[in-house]
């Protein structure tokens, strides 16, 4: 493996031929879906009437994405999980 592939990026992969070394082979490795790093939970916080709140949610440490479960099946996006200010 030349590259690995990451959450973020695609890789990239090399082959070396056995019998002539002067023969290789590039190609690309897809980027993964299965989220490598850890999940994070973030527990959900009321709003208040000057700052916002959020819905309970997961955190993948390596790509920052958000998720509504802890085994990144549903993808949310920031409004998804915000809670704005409940103001009178």
């Amino acid at each position: 493996m030349t590259r690995p592939a990451t959450e973020l990026e695609e890789g990239e992969e090399t082959r070396t031929c056995r019998k002539d070394s002067t023969h290789t082979e590039t190609r690309p490795v897809p980027v993964l879906t299965e989220h490598q790093f850890p999940l994070k939970k973030a527990e959900a916080k009321e709003a208040s009437c000057t700052e916002e709140g959020n819905k309970e949610h997961w955190i993948c440490e390596g790509c920052g994405k958000l998720f509504a479960d802890e085994k990144a099946q549903k993808e949310l996006s920031p409004e998804d999980v915000t809670i704005p200010p409940d103001r009178p």
